[in-house]
C-alpha cells in the first residue's frame, strides 16, 4: 500500500521518499536533490519493495502549465508545542481572525489535510512564485574518487523553506511549515489519517505568492513569543591565517557562517546558554538544543554537534562551514567539495572555470 502511494505521488509530480521507522530519517543520502528532481518510477519501486519504512514527500518546486515556478509548502500544526488546551483555542480563534481580516480564513480548509500520530495536522498547498522565479540548477561535481556528486541552487532567494510561524513561549512552534528542499511524513503512515475525503496530495489547490505572504504574515502576528535573535554580525578575520597556508576550506569558511548553513539546511536558533549559541536539528522538539557554537583558533566559527541522531553529522565531532557542507552536500567528500568550491571561485571571478581540469 505504501508503494502504490509513493507511486501515485510520483505521478502527481511530487517526490515519495522512504523514512526510516524509528528515527523518522529519510533512507537515501542527499534526498533534498528530489526537491529540484523527481525520481525515477524504478528508483521509487526499489526504495519500498522492502518495506517497512514510512511514507515521506519532499516539498519540491517545479514548473506547471502556467508556465511559472511553484512550490508545494506542508503546514504543520503542532498541538505538542502547547500545553494548554485553553491558550491552543486562544491561539486558533487570533490566527482565524488575522485570516478573516484578510480574506483568507478557511483557506487552508479547501486544503489536502492529514491528523497525525501526535494530534497535530498536517496541510499542503501550492505557492506559484513570482514570475521572474527561475528553476532550480542542479550542479554536477566529479570527485577526486571518480565519483560524480550533485547539489543545486534554489533560484529564488525568497523561496519558501522550513520556517516557524506561530511561535509559543520557549520558543517552540504552534505552526511551522516545510518548504523547498523539506521533508514531510504523510498518510499512509502508520498512526496518520486522512481529513480530506477521497482526495490526495495529488490535488492540491494553488495559492498566488500575494496569497502566501499574506497568510505567513497573519500567522506570524499571532505568536506570544519571538525567538531570540542571532547574532549576525559578521567576524573580522584576517585571512590567510598566520601560519596556515590557503586552501578552498579555509577561503570557503573565511567567507560563508556555520549560522547561514544552519539555516540553509533546516536547523533552528534556540538561543545562548552560558554564552553559547545553541541550534536544534531539523524536526527537533521544542526546547531541545543538539549543537553549539564554537570558536575556532582562526576566528572562524564551528558546530559542536551533541546529538547521535542529527544525520548526516556526527555526534562529539565539530564541523566548519566547509565540514557543514561537505556532509550535507556531498556525503562526507571533502575532496568532491574543495573541487565544487574551487569551480564556484573560478565561476565567480572569471564566468568559467575550464581551468579546472
Amino acid at each position: 500500500m505504501i508503494a502504490d502511494y509513493a507511486l501515485r505521488a510520483l505521478g502527481a509530480g511530487i517526490s515519495p521518499l522512504p523514512v526510516i521507522a524509528k528515527d523518522r530519517r529519510p533512507l537515501i543520502q542527499n534526498w533534498t536533490l528530489l526537491a529540484c528532481e523527481l525520481p525515477t518510477a524504478q528508483e521509487v519501486v526499489a526504495w519500498f519493495e522492502r518495506g517497512g519504512f514510512e511514507l515521506g514527500v519532499v516539498c519540491r518546486r517545479g514548473r506547471r502549465q502556467d508556465q511559472r515556478e511553484h512550490q508545494m509548502v506542508m503546514v504543520d500544526v503542532d498541538v505538542k508545542a502547547v500545553h494548554d488546551q485553553d491558550e491552543i483555542r486562544r491561539l486558533d480563534d487570533e490566527i482565524g481572525s488575522n485570516l478573516s481580516a484578510v480574506g483568507l480564513r478557511g483557506i487552508l480548509g479547501a486544503c489536502p489535510k492529514e491528523r497525525t500520530a501526535s494530534g497535530g495536522r498536517h496541510y499542503y498547498i501550492d505557492v506559484a512564485l513570482p514570475p521572474e522565479t527561475q528553476p532550480p540548477t542542479i550542479l554536477e561535481k566529479l570527485g577526486a574518487d571518480g565519483v560524480l556528486r550533485r547539489t543545486y541552487t534554489p533560484g529564488f532567494a525568497d523561496t519558501p523553506r522550513n520556517e516557524k510561524w506561530t511561535i509559543v513561549e520557549g520558543g517552540g512552534a504552534y505552526v511551522e511549515t516545510r518548504g523547498f528542499g523539506g521533508c514531510a511524513r504523510i498518510w499512509p503512515t502508520l498512526g496518520f489519517r486522512w481529513l480530506s475525503g477521497e482526495g490526495w496530495i495529488d490535488e492540491i489547490p494553488s495559492l498566488s505568492w500575494e496569497q502566501f505572504q499574506t497568510m505567513r504574515d497573519a500567522f506570524r502576528a499571532a505568536s506570544p513569543y519571538t525567538l531570540p535573535e542571532r547574532n549576525r554580525e559578521a567576524k573580522t578575520r584576517a585571512w590567510p591565517p598566520p601560519g596556515m597556508g590557503d586552501t578552498p576550506s579555509r577561503r570557503y569558511n573565511s567567507r560563508v557562517a556555520v549560522a547561514d548553513l544552519l539555516e540553509r539546511y533546516g536547523w533552528s536558533y534556540a538561543g545562548s546558554i552560558s554564552g553559547k549559541d545553541r541550534w536544534c536539528k531539523p524536526g527537533g522538539s521544542p526546547g531541545e538544543s543538539h549543537g553549539s557554537l564554537l570558536t575556532a583558533e582562526d576566528g572562524t566559527d564551528l558546530l559542536h554537534c551533541f546529538s547521535t541522531a542529527a544525520s548526516p553529522l556526527e555526534a562529539e565531532r565539530n564541523y566548519s562551514a566547509f565540514g557543514l557542507r561537505a556532509a550535507y552536500e556531498f556525503d562526507g567528500d571533502w575532496a568532491a567539495c574543495a573541487r565544487a568550491t574551487l569551480v564556484e571561485e573560478a565561476e565567480s571571478q572569471h564566468g568559467r572555470s575550464e581551468w579546472i581540469a
